[in-house]
Protein backbone atom coordinates (compact mmCIF):
# COMPACT_ATOMS: atom_id res chain seq x y z
CA UNK A 1 0.00 0.00 0.00
CA UNK A 2 1.26 3.47 -0.89
CA UNK A 3 1.31 5.14 2.51
CA UNK A 4 1.21 8.73 1.25
CA UNK A 5 -1.81 8.01 -0.96
CA UNK A 6 -3.60 6.19 1.87
CA UNK A 7 -3.14 9.11 4.28
CA UNK A 8 -4.26 11.57 1.61
CA UNK A 9 -7.50 9.59 1.16
CA UNK A 10 -8.12 9.42 4.91
CA UNK A 11 -7.60 13.16 5.56
CA UNK A 12 -8.48 14.49 2.13
CA UNK A 13 -5.27 16.51 2.33
CA UNK A 14 -1.75 16.11 0.92
CA UNK A 15 0.85 14.86 3.44
CA UNK A 16 4.33 16.36 3.03
CA UNK A 17 5.99 14.71 6.03
CA UNK A 18 5.29 11.28 7.56
CA UNK A 19 7.15 10.06 10.64
CA UNK A 20 6.59 6.48 11.86
CA UNK A 21 7.12 5.70 15.54
CA UNK A 22 6.77 2.45 17.51
CA UNK A 23 3.75 2.35 19.82
CA UNK A 24 5.87 1.65 22.90
CA UNK A 25 9.56 0.90 23.22
CA UNK A 26 11.72 -0.70 20.56
CA UNK A 27 10.92 -4.15 21.94
CA UNK A 28 7.37 -3.74 20.70
CA UNK A 29 3.76 -3.33 21.69
CA UNK A 30 3.72 -3.78 25.47
CA UNK A 31 6.98 -5.76 25.09
CA UNK A 32 5.19 -8.49 23.12
CA UNK A 33 5.91 -8.05 19.42
CA UNK A 34 7.55 -5.52 17.14
CA UNK A 35 4.95 -2.87 16.35
CA UNK A 36 6.27 -2.65 12.80
CA UNK A 37 5.85 -6.40 12.25
CA UNK A 38 2.36 -6.24 13.75
CA UNK A 39 1.42 -3.47 11.34
CA UNK A 40 0.63 -1.02 14.15
CA UNK A 41 2.54 2.27 14.38
CA UNK A 42 2.13 5.86 15.54
CA UNK A 43 2.07 8.26 12.58
CA UNK A 44 3.06 11.92 12.82
CA UNK A 45 1.91 13.63 9.66
CA UNK A 46 2.49 17.15 8.38
CA UNK A 47 0.26 18.49 5.60
CA UNK A 48 0.80 21.07 2.88
CA UNK A 49 -1.39 23.59 4.75
CA UNK A 50 1.00 23.43 7.77
CA UNK A 51 -1.50 21.39 9.81
CA UNK A 52 -0.26 18.31 11.68
CA UNK A 53 -1.92 15.17 12.96
CA UNK A 54 -0.92 12.21 15.13
CA UNK A 55 -2.78 8.92 14.90
CA UNK A 56 -2.39 5.21 15.48
CA UNK A 57 -2.27 3.44 12.13
CA UNK A 58 -3.17 -0.22 11.85
CA UNK A 59 -2.11 -1.85 8.60
CA UNK A 60 -3.60 -5.19 7.64
CA UNK A 61 -3.12 -7.46 4.65
CA UNK A 62 -3.41 -11.07 3.58
CA UNK A 63 0.39 -11.16 3.49
CA UNK A 64 0.60 -10.29 7.20
CA UNK A 65 -1.88 -13.07 8.00
CA UNK A 66 0.05 -15.61 5.91
CA UNK A 67 3.32 -14.62 7.61
CA UNK A 68 1.60 -15.18 10.95
CA UNK A 69 0.51 -18.66 9.89
CA UNK A 70 4.07 -19.45 8.74
CA UNK A 71 5.38 -18.33 12.13
CA UNK A 72 2.86 -20.50 13.99
CA UNK A 73 3.67 -23.63 12.00
CA UNK A 74 7.46 -23.07 11.93
CA UNK A 75 8.99 -26.02 10.02
CA UNK A 76 5.89 -28.23 10.12
CA UNK A 77 4.42 -28.43 6.59
CA UNK A 78 1.48 -30.51 7.79
CA UNK A 79 0.48 -27.97 10.42
CA UNK A 80 1.01 -25.11 7.96
CA UNK A 81 -1.43 -26.72 5.51
CA UNK A 82 -3.95 -27.30 8.30
CA UNK A 83 -3.76 -23.66 9.41
CA UNK A 84 -4.10 -22.36 5.85
CA UNK A 85 -7.10 -24.58 5.17
CA UNK A 86 -8.86 -23.91 8.45
CA UNK A 87 -7.74 -20.40 9.41
CA UNK A 88 -11.36 -19.20 9.51
CA UNK A 89 -11.98 -21.00 12.79
CA UNK A 90 -9.19 -18.94 14.36
CA UNK A 91 -10.76 -15.64 13.29
CA UNK A 92 -8.35 -14.67 10.51
CA UNK A 93 -10.86 -14.87 7.66
CA UNK A 94 -12.03 -11.35 6.73
CA UNK A 95 -9.98 -9.59 9.41
CA UNK A 96 -8.38 -7.30 6.81
CA UNK A 97 -11.50 -5.15 6.63
CA UNK A 98 -13.72 -6.27 9.52
CA UNK A 99 -12.54 -3.79 12.13
CA UNK A 100 -13.48 -0.67 10.17
CA UNK A 101 -17.06 -1.91 9.77
CA UNK A 102 -17.32 -2.59 13.50
CA UNK A 103 -16.01 0.84 14.51
CA UNK A 104 -18.54 2.52 12.25
CA UNK A 105 -21.46 0.42 13.47
CA UNK A 106 -20.62 0.46 17.16
CA UNK A 107 -20.13 4.22 17.24
CA UNK A 108 -23.91 4.42 17.73
CA UNK A 109 -24.46 3.81 21.43
CA UNK A 110 -20.93 2.68 22.33
CA UNK A 111 -18.85 5.78 21.48
CA UNK A 112 -17.40 6.00 24.99
CA UNK A 113 -16.06 2.43 24.86
CA UNK A 114 -14.30 2.27 21.48
CA UNK A 115 -11.47 4.32 19.94
CA UNK A 116 -12.47 7.14 17.63
CA UNK A 117 -11.85 6.07 14.04
CA UNK A 118 -10.41 8.97 12.05
CA UNK A 119 -10.73 7.16 8.74
CA UNK A 120 -9.53 4.27 6.64
CA UNK A 121 -8.09 3.45 3.24
CA UNK A 122 -8.55 0.16 1.40
CA UNK A 123 -6.70 -1.23 -1.60
CA UNK A 124 -9.07 -3.93 -2.88
CA UNK A 125 -6.69 -5.13 -5.59
CA UNK A 126 -3.99 -5.96 -3.06
CA UNK A 127 -6.40 -6.71 -0.18
CA UNK A 128 -4.67 -4.22 2.10
CA UNK A 129 -6.03 -1.60 4.46
CA UNK A 130 -4.88 1.21 6.74
CA UNK A 131 -7.08 2.12 9.69
CA UNK A 132 -6.38 5.46 11.43
CA UNK A 133 -7.64 5.90 15.00
CA UNK A 134 -7.03 8.02 18.04
CA UNK A 135 -4.32 7.03 20.50
CA UNK A 136 -5.68 5.70 23.80
CA UNK A 137 -4.39 6.03 27.38
CA UNK A 138 -2.13 3.24 28.63
CA UNK A 139 -3.52 2.74 32.14
CA UNK A 140 -3.55 -0.79 33.56
CA UNK A 141 -6.47 -2.96 34.58
CA UNK A 142 -7.73 -2.75 38.18
CA UNK A 143 -10.49 -4.77 39.86
CA UNK A 144 -12.73 -1.73 40.07
CA UNK A 145 -13.25 -1.83 36.30
CA UNK A 146 -14.61 -5.38 36.17
CA UNK A 147 -18.33 -4.74 36.68
CA UNK A 148 -18.31 -1.74 34.35
CA UNK A 149 -16.82 -3.95 31.62
CA UNK A 150 -19.43 -6.64 32.29
CA UNK A 151 -22.16 -3.98 32.04
CA UNK A 152 -20.85 -2.86 28.67
CA UNK A 153 -20.62 -6.43 27.38
CA UNK A 154 -24.15 -7.24 28.55
CA UNK A 155 -25.47 -4.18 26.69
CA UNK A 156 -23.57 -5.06 23.52
CA UNK A 157 -24.61 -8.71 23.60
CA UNK A 158 -28.25 -7.89 24.30
CA UNK A 159 -28.41 -5.35 21.47
CA UNK A 160 -27.33 -7.90 18.84
CA UNK A 161 -28.73 -11.06 20.45
CA UNK A 162 -30.11 -13.49 17.87
CA UNK A 163 -29.67 -10.85 15.16
CA UNK A 164 -28.15 -12.98 12.40
CA UNK A 165 -28.77 -10.11 9.97
CA UNK A 166 -25.74 -8.28 11.45
CA UNK A 167 -23.27 -10.93 10.31
CA UNK A 168 -22.96 -9.96 6.65
CA UNK A 169 -22.81 -6.13 6.89
CA UNK A 170 -20.33 -6.29 9.77
CA UNK A 171 -18.24 -9.03 8.11
CA UNK A 172 -18.38 -11.11 11.31
CA UNK A 173 -16.91 -14.55 11.72
CA UNK A 174 -19.76 -17.05 11.92
CA UNK A 175 -18.99 -20.73 12.34
CA UNK A 176 -20.95 -23.69 11.01
CA UNK A 177 -21.00 -27.34 12.15
CA UNK A 178 -18.68 -28.23 9.25
CA UNK A 179 -16.20 -25.52 10.31
CA UNK A 180 -15.88 -27.21 13.69
CA UNK A 181 -15.89 -30.74 12.28
CA UNK A 182 -13.16 -29.98 9.74
CA UNK A 183 -10.82 -28.41 12.30
CA UNK A 184 -10.85 -31.25 14.83
CA UNK A 185 -7.51 -32.72 13.74
CA UNK A 186 -5.87 -29.29 13.55
CA UNK A 187 -7.06 -28.32 17.04
CA UNK A 188 -6.05 -31.69 18.48
CA UNK A 189 -2.61 -31.56 16.86
CA UNK A 190 -1.88 -28.11 18.30
CA UNK A 191 -3.12 -28.99 21.79
CA UNK A 192 -1.17 -32.26 21.92
CA UNK A 193 2.09 -30.46 21.01
CA UNK A 194 2.14 -29.56 24.72
CA UNK A 195 1.29 -33.00 26.12
CA UNK A 196 3.70 -32.92 29.07
CA UNK A 197 2.83 -29.35 29.99
CA UNK A 198 -0.88 -30.12 29.61
CA UNK A 199 -0.66 -32.85 32.26
CA UNK A 200 1.23 -30.49 34.57
CA UNK A 201 -1.24 -27.61 34.17
CA UNK A 202 -4.60 -29.27 33.57
CA UNK A 203 -4.03 -32.65 35.19
CA UNK A 204 -4.82 -35.97 33.51
CA UNK A 205 -8.58 -35.76 34.00
CA UNK A 206 -8.95 -32.25 32.55
CA UNK A 207 -6.52 -33.00 29.72
CA UNK A 208 -8.58 -36.05 28.73
CA UNK A 209 -11.74 -33.95 28.94
CA UNK A 210 -10.25 -31.27 26.64
CA UNK A 211 -9.14 -33.85 24.08
CA UNK A 212 -12.60 -35.48 24.11
CA UNK A 213 -14.14 -32.04 23.66
CA UNK A 214 -12.06 -31.48 20.52
CA UNK A 215 -13.12 -34.85 19.08
CA UNK A 216 -16.79 -34.03 19.74
CA UNK A 217 -16.63 -30.28 19.13
CA UNK A 218 -19.26 -30.22 16.39
CA UNK A 219 -21.83 -31.97 18.59
CA UNK A 220 -20.92 -29.75 21.54
CA UNK A 221 -21.35 -26.61 19.42
CA UNK A 222 -24.73 -27.80 18.11
CA UNK A 223 -26.14 -27.68 21.64
CA UNK A 224 -25.70 -23.90 21.81
CA UNK A 225 -25.69 -22.77 18.17
CA UNK A 226 -29.09 -21.07 18.49
CA UNK A 227 -27.85 -18.69 21.20
CA UNK A 228 -25.56 -16.20 19.45
CA UNK A 229 -24.75 -12.51 19.24
CA UNK A 230 -22.02 -10.07 18.24
CA UNK A 231 -18.92 -10.74 20.35
CA UNK A 232 -15.54 -9.07 20.49
CA UNK A 233 -13.93 -12.55 20.44
CA UNK A 234 -10.63 -11.33 21.86
CA UNK A 235 -11.96 -9.74 25.03
CA UNK A 236 -9.01 -9.63 27.41
CA UNK A 237 -6.96 -7.04 29.25
CA UNK A 238 -4.47 -6.86 26.38
CA UNK A 239 -7.22 -5.28 24.26
CA UNK A 240 -8.54 -2.89 26.89
CA UNK A 241 -7.23 0.59 27.63
CA UNK A 242 -7.88 2.31 30.97
CA UNK A 243 -7.80 5.78 32.48
CA UNK A 244 -9.34 7.57 35.44
CA UNK A 245 -12.29 8.46 33.20
CA UNK A 246 -13.11 4.92 32.10
CA UNK A 247 -12.05 2.23 29.66
CA UNK A 248 -11.96 1.49 25.92
CA UNK A 249 -12.00 -1.82 24.08
CA UNK A 250 -10.14 -2.09 20.78
CA UNK A 251 -8.83 -4.67 18.27
CA UNK A 252 -12.21 -5.81 16.95
CA UNK A 253 -10.69 -7.63 13.98
CA UNK A 254 -11.69 -11.06 15.32
CA UNK A 255 -15.31 -10.08 16.06
CA UNK A 256 -17.65 -13.04 15.79
CA UNK A 257 -21.28 -14.12 15.86
CA UNK A 258 -21.20 -16.64 18.71
CA UNK A 259 -22.29 -17.27 22.30
CA UNK A 260 -22.24 -14.09 24.42
CA UNK A 261 -20.66 -16.10 27.23
CA UNK A 262 -17.46 -16.43 25.16
CA UNK A 263 -16.48 -12.80 25.84
CA UNK A 264 -17.24 -13.17 29.55
CA UNK A 265 -15.22 -16.37 29.93
CA UNK A 266 -12.25 -14.92 28.03
CA UNK A 267 -12.31 -11.66 29.99
CA UNK A 268 -12.36 -13.44 33.35
CA UNK A 269 -9.66 -15.92 32.33
CA UNK A 270 -7.39 -12.98 31.50
CA UNK A 271 -7.68 -11.66 35.09
CA UNK A 272 -8.45 -14.86 37.00
CA UNK A 273 -5.17 -14.88 38.90
CA UNK A 274 -6.18 -11.53 40.45
CA UNK A 275 -9.52 -12.84 41.78
CA UNK A 276 -10.59 -15.47 44.29
CA UNK A 277 -13.23 -18.08 43.53
CA UNK A 278 -16.08 -16.15 45.15
CA UNK A 279 -15.27 -13.07 43.05
CA UNK A 280 -15.34 -15.15 39.87
CA UNK A 281 -18.69 -16.69 40.82
CA UNK A 282 -20.11 -13.26 41.68
CA UNK A 283 -18.95 -11.80 38.35
CA UNK A 284 -20.46 -14.68 36.36
CA UNK A 285 -23.71 -14.44 38.30
CA UNK A 286 -23.83 -10.69 37.81
CA UNK A 287 -23.40 -10.99 34.04
CA UNK A 288 -26.09 -13.68 33.81
CA UNK A 289 -28.65 -11.51 35.59
CA UNK A 290 -27.69 -8.36 33.70
CA UNK A 291 -27.84 -10.01 30.29
CA UNK A 292 -31.15 -11.73 31.05
CA UNK A 293 -32.63 -8.42 32.16
CA UNK A 294 -31.49 -6.58 29.03
CA UNK A 295 -32.30 -9.35 26.53
CA UNK A 296 -35.53 -10.40 28.29
CA UNK A 297 -34.44 -14.02 28.22
CA UNK A 298 -33.85 -16.65 30.88
CA UNK A 299 -31.43 -19.53 31.18
CA UNK A 300 -31.46 -22.21 33.86
CA UNK A 301 -28.46 -22.52 36.16
CA UNK A 302 -27.66 -25.93 34.66
CA UNK A 303 -27.66 -24.58 31.10
CA UNK A 304 -25.58 -21.57 32.12
CA UNK A 305 -22.95 -23.89 33.62
CA UNK A 306 -22.89 -25.95 30.42
CA UNK A 307 -22.55 -22.99 28.08
CA UNK A 308 -19.80 -21.43 30.21
CA UNK A 309 -17.94 -24.73 30.17
CA UNK A 310 -18.32 -25.01 26.39
CA UNK A 311 -16.95 -21.51 25.80
CA UNK A 312 -14.09 -22.03 28.25
CA UNK A 313 -13.11 -25.27 26.51
CA UNK A 314 -13.46 -23.62 23.10
CA UNK A 315 -11.18 -20.79 24.26
CA UNK A 316 -8.69 -23.39 25.53
CA UNK A 317 -8.42 -25.33 22.26
CA UNK A 318 -8.64 -22.31 19.96
CA UNK A 319 -7.36 -18.96 21.23
CA UNK A 320 -5.11 -20.29 24.00
CA UNK A 321 -3.60 -22.94 21.73
CA UNK A 322 -2.64 -20.30 19.15
CA UNK A 323 -1.12 -18.10 21.84
CA UNK A 324 0.91 -21.04 23.10
CA UNK A 325 2.15 -21.68 19.56
CA UNK A 326 3.06 -18.02 19.04
CA UNK A 327 4.77 -17.91 22.44
CA UNK A 328 7.53 -20.16 21.07
CA UNK A 329 8.59 -17.43 18.67
CA UNK A 330 7.51 -14.24 20.42
CA UNK A 331 8.06 -15.12 24.11
CA UNK A 332 4.88 -13.44 25.36
CA UNK A 333 5.53 -14.40 28.97
CA UNK A 334 1.87 -14.73 29.93
CA UNK A 335 0.56 -17.82 28.14
CA UNK A 336 1.41 -20.21 30.98
CA UNK A 337 -0.55 -18.05 33.39
CA UNK A 338 -3.50 -18.04 30.98
CA UNK A 339 -3.34 -21.84 30.81
CA UNK A 340 -3.31 -22.05 34.61
CA UNK A 341 -6.23 -19.61 34.75
CA UNK A 342 -8.16 -21.70 32.22
CA UNK A 343 -7.60 -24.88 34.25
CA UNK A 344 -8.84 -23.10 37.36
CA UNK A 345 -11.89 -21.73 35.54
CA UNK A 346 -12.83 -25.26 34.46
CA UNK A 347 -12.51 -26.40 38.08
CA UNK A 348 -14.74 -23.54 39.30
CA UNK A 349 -17.37 -24.33 36.67
CA UNK A 350 -17.33 -28.02 37.57
CA UNK A 351 -17.87 -27.06 41.20
CA UNK A 352 -20.86 -24.82 40.30
CA UNK A 353 -22.71 -27.60 38.46
CA UNK A 354 -24.19 -28.81 41.73
CA UNK A 355 -24.44 -25.43 43.46
CA UNK A 356 -26.07 -23.22 40.84
CA UNK A 357 -25.60 -19.49 40.39
CA UNK A 358 -27.34 -18.06 43.44
CA UNK A 359 -24.35 -16.48 45.14
CA UNK A 360 -24.71 -12.91 46.35
CA UNK A 361 -23.30 -10.35 43.94
CA UNK A 362 -22.04 -6.84 44.34
CA UNK A 363 -24.83 -4.25 44.58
Amino acid sequence: MNLKSAIRRIYNAVPVRIILEPICADDGISSRISSKKAGVMRYRVGFSDSQTSVFIGKRKSVRIILNGIRMLSEDEPGLFCMLVLHHKIFGYCGSVTRERYLYQALSQGFQSYIPHMIGFSVNLLRNESLLAMEELPSGVYEKRYLYAILDMLARLHAQYFMDAACVKPLHLNSYSPSDYYDTRQCLLRIFQKYSDENIEIFGREQTHKIEQFIRNIRQEWSRFCDRRTLTHNDCCCRNLSFSAEGFWIYDWELACYQNPEHDVAELLISVLNQLDDSEIVSALTYYKRKFEQLSQTEMSDAEYSKILEFNTLEYCVNKLSLLRLADKKLSFGYTRQLALNTARMLTILEDRKNKGWTECIRN
